[in-house]
């Protein structure tokens, strides 16, 4: 689909092409700007994911350009001769800067808030346990309305910061994460159940694991494992397992955000907590983006660590070179 919008600007035109389309007719939109910028009537500025035009590219000039390089120009070089200037958004990194994203993305709820809440969510799901309705079911609707449940409380926040910062994530990820987060936290409300603040880190953590390029083929095993099991695992608890899979995959930093936020989510062998536990995995996996197939070589999930001040202790980064040794 290729949409077109023009704006008076006074002096001049702006006009604006959005192209949602097949590979091929996003080239002939790059062929055809081409002809645009050789007069002087027109600034054409692009916002374009270079990944996917690179190979719209190279699979529409096939022969000519060569996702390897070597002899033959990539579909990269293409972009680079078209763009005079170019600008990459870089991942949010900088600790200051994710701080502020963060808390422009997210709601945060007060202590005084949060205990009356937590208070609240235990009551009843001791009475629900028992087979006791709570008295008033639309009462505990009201008083406990969606805008509040998707408030982040001042822990979540700092799980999410850590965990972003370990993998160096982009803005755009990190708002779909905190979308994700917020609807799991509207099924547990609705489906009135308990789950604890350790689990609730760990899952978050999980989202961001999921949401990284870099880690996207490793945790695809961690939640396919995770599916298939009818039994709980042979690891003792979820940074074993997540690390059985990540290896070498994961930098330093993301090491010791597995082990500070994930070392405590244990099952043993009580198939009662196993499948409570399932069903948030296969919650989880329903607003992640892990394909069936991968093609990616090892070599492009390598990536180094940003230099940026670690939260955890040394007694963390040592269990994180011991579980990943393992």
């Amino acid at each position: 689909m290729i949409r077109f919008r023009v704006e008076n600007l006074g002096s001049f035109f702006s006009l604006m092409i959005l192209i949602d389309a097949p590979p091929a007719k996003v080239v002939e939109m790059l062929e055809a700007m081409q002809l645009l910028v050789k007069t002087e009537l027109f600034v054409v500025i692009l916002a374009i994911d270079a990944r996917y035009v690179t190979l719209c590219l190279e699979d529409s000039y096939k022969g000519i350009l060569d996702a390897e390089g070597g002899s033959k120009p990539t579909g990269l070089d293409y972009l680079e001769k078209l763009i005079q200037i170019s600008y990459r958004a870089p991942p949010v990194s900088a600790e200051d800067a994710m701080e502020s994203y963060l808390n422009n993305q997210v709601d945060k709820m007060d202590r005084a808030s949060r205990i009356e809440k937590m208070d609240r969510e235990k009551d009843n799901w001791k009475k629900v346990r028992a087979g006791v309705r709570p008295p008033s079911k639309a009462n505990h609707r009201k008083s406990m309305k969606l805008y509040e449940t998707q408030k982040f409380t001042e822990d979540e926040v700092e799980v999410l910061r850590n965990s972003c910062l370990a993998v160096a994530t982009n803005p755009r990820t990190i708002k779909r994460i905190v979308n994700s987060y917020k609807i799991m936290k509207i099924v547990w409300h609705r489906q009135e159940r308990h789950v604890s603040e350790e689990k609730r880190h760990a899952y978050l953590l999980l989202l961001v694991l999921c949401a990284s390029s870099t880690l996207r083929k490793p945790m695809h095993g961690v939640l396919s494992e995770l599916e298939l099991e009818t039994k709980p695992p042979g690891e003792s608890n979820l940074a074993e397992l997540v690390a059985s899979h990540l290896g070498g995959y994961a930098g330093e930093r993301c090491k010791e955000c597995i082990v500070f936020y994930l070392e405590e989510i244990n099952w043993g062998n009580n198939m009662m907590e196993w499948q409570s536990m399932k069903k948030d995995f296969r919650l989880l996996r329903s607003f992640v983006f892990v394909g069936e197939r991968f093609e990616v070589s090892q070599k492009q999930f390598e990536v180094d660590d940003p230099d940026t001040t670690n939260f955890t202790s040394s007694a963390t980064k040592d269990a994180a070179v011991r579980l990943f040794e393992s």
